[in-house]
């Protein structure tokens, strides 16, 4: 058994104290504070001499701020923002923003309105980088922001980098020190979810609703004329003027009916029927002898029919059968006249091939089973505001109801069809005359409130067609 002595037992116990103290050294050397994790830039040169306000090393270098070190209160001072931030502590804020800052108004209000749209909210500094001076000191920082949004009741993560000029340093973090500035996307400013629209579906038939338009018949005009040669051979004598000697008929009259300008040609031919026209008679000069005046008719008569192509028509055309003669009755003449009214009714086929006319419309309000859907959690009004721009030159304007929250929706577009022109702002799309052609609509949701802070127009599109 090895003895050892008392002063050799105390030797070793103290060079085991001296190895621990080493050890815990090393350890205060490794264990670094939080704020330390940030990656901290700074191009001003490390003196070695100690830390102070401001002058040259004993190198000649200039010395390093002590609003630049680690813990220094410029980085109190952001810190205390972000948790400020976190809390909704807005009176922080305002004791601690520099009155003259520019956007002082502006960023109070965005304070505000963040503090009414998030809970639970979290900031995380990712990366510091400074620029120090006596009194001063700027802060880039890069960050990120959890949050539950109040709308929507959906967790959120934002992400950004920007700029704080923090002045007033030089009484230390319980000093008068002030935010005099704010540069980029940081973390202060409203976070705002991107909106969508969306058209369903995207293609639609309008076959279905009614265009209000009714094909019109060929107008067609039917002429008369007569089918076979009618004369007669009346006296005139001058005692009895203005009487013929002799009535005149009756008159077998065959008509036919023409129909002049389509191809090929239409004519239906009546079957004969009896007339006894009028006869009257009239001195010329001095007509002194009685004399038989031959007359030769003529048939006059149309009339404006419609008809589908390839149908059979009959028509009923009223007509006047007349005749004018004179003869000679030394000294001088006996002129006669002679006319009937009546009717030629025949039956015409109307060639397949014969045009429509135009067709006549009346406007025809309906509705498309289609929809429009805005997203968009930013929002909270009742109901929100799409522009719809046609292809044929129609301009609308719809109001897409609130649905739930940040959902609105309007379920169908309405649309008119049959119309004579396009009418903007009428709250309809108007589809023109009988057969329109494809449409295409494009739908315009303006985002006044994007991620990326700036107003963002959102658009989709949807054809209707025939």
């Amino acid at each position: 058994m090895v003895s050892v002595s008392t002063p050799m037992r105390w030797k070793n116990k103290m060079q085991k104290i001296s190895l621990l103290s080493l050890a815990i050294g090393c350890l205060s050397v490794v264990w670094h504070p939080v704020w330390a994790q940030d990656v901290i830039k700074n191009t001003e040169t490390v003196a070695t001499d100690g830390l102070s306000p401001g002058g040259l090393s004993a190198q000649g270098n200039p010395k390093i701020s002590v609003q630049c070190v680690p813990n220094s209160p410029a980085q109190q001072a952001l810190d205390a923002l972000l948790r400020a931030y976190e809390q909704g502590n807005i009176g922080f804020f305002q004791q601690r923003l520099d009155p003259a800052m520019i956007g002082f108004s502006n960023f109070i209000n965005d304070l505000m309105t963040m503090n009414n749209a998030q809970r639970q909210t979290r900031l995380q500094v990712l990366d510091r980088q400074m620029q120090c001076g006596p009194d001063v000191a700027v802060i880039d920082f890069a960050w990120e922001k959890y949050y539950l949004d109040n709308v929507s009741f959906r967790p959120n993560v934002t992400r950004g980098r920007g700029s704080v000029l923090i002045s007033g340093l030089g009484g230390g973090i319980s000093g008068q020190w002030r935010v005099s500035g704010l540069v980029g996307d940081t973390p202060f400013k409203p976070s705002f979810s991107d909106g969508s629209v969306v058209a369903n579906p995207s293609v639609i038939s309008f076959s279905s609703t009614p265009s209000g338009c009714v094909t019109a018949l060929p107008s067609l005009t039917a002429v008369a004329a007569l089918g076979a040669p009618v004369t007669a051979f009346p006296l005139a004598s001058p005692p009895f003027l203005p009487n013929c000697l002799n009535p005149i008929g009756p008159l077998v009259v065959t008509c036919s009916v023409s129909v002049p300008g389509i191809s090929p040609s239409v004519s239906g031919v009546a079957s004969a029927s009896l007339a006894n026209p009028s006869c009257s008679a009239s001195a010329i000069g001095a007509p002194v002898a009685t004399v038989g005046v031959p007359l030769s008719y003529t048939l006059t008569g149309s009339q404006t029919i419609s008809a589908a192509p390839g149908s059979t028509v009959t028509v009923n055309l009223p007509v006047t059968l007349s005749a004018t003669a004179t003869a000679a009755s030394p000294p001088g003449q006996l002129a006669v006249a002679s006319s009937a009214s009546g009717t030629c009714t025949a039956t015409i086929v109307v060639p397949s091939s014969t045009p429509l006319a135009a067709p006549t419309c009346t406007a025809s309000p309906a509705t498309l089973n289609a929809s429009i859907e805005v997203r968009d959690a930013d929002l909270t009004a009742p109901v929100v505001q799409v522009q719809v721009q046609a292809s044929n030159g129609d301009s609308e304007n719809f109001n897409l109801p609130k649905i739930s929250a940040g959902v609105y929706r309007l379920t169908s577009l309405p649309i008119t069809h049959g119309t004579a022109r396009v009418q903007q702002n009428s709250g309809r799309i108007e589809l023109v005359g009988a057969s329109p052609s494809a449409v295409t609509l494009t739908i315009r949701y303006t985002d006044t409130k994007s991620s990326t802070g700036a107003s963002v127009v959102r658009q989709t599109s949807m054809t209707l067609v025939p």
